[in-house]
Order: C-alpha cells, then structure tokens, then sequence
C-alpha cells in the first residue's frame, strides 16, 4: 500500500462505522441495547477524530501507537 494511504484507507473505512452502529442500534427493541449501539458508534466517532487529527497532525500509526 502507498504511504499514508493505508491511514486514510482506514479512515474512509470506519467513517461509516457510527452510522452502522446507531442504525443499527435503533433496530433493537430493548433500551439497554438501543444504548449500547449508541455507545459504539460514539466509541467509533472518537477513534474517527483522533486519527483525522492525527493525520491532519502528520503522525502515522506508528507514533499514535506509542504516544498510548
């Protein structure tokens, strides 16, 4: 893969992810896991800003990797 297309890759991959996740939730009838798809998609959400920040920021997956 080129560089810096597999972090945009993964970027424009799970871009869709929250969305996934609240449809998703909103097709299960109970509130707890209504809930609980809400909170993946908000996980999802933040992973999303962080690795746009983080790419915007010129840090590869390497550098996110140890700043954790």
């Amino acid at each position: 893969m080129a560089k810096g297309g597999g972090t945009q890759g993964t970027i424009h991959a799970r871009g869709h992810l929250h969305r996934f996740n609240i449809a998703e939730g909103n097709s299960r009838r109970s509130e707890k896991d209504k809930h609980r798809f809400m909170e993946f998609a908000l996980g999802s959400a933040f992973e999303l800003e962080t690795q746009t920040l983080a790419l915007q920021r010129g840090v590869g997956a390497e550098e996110q990797v140890k700043a954790c």
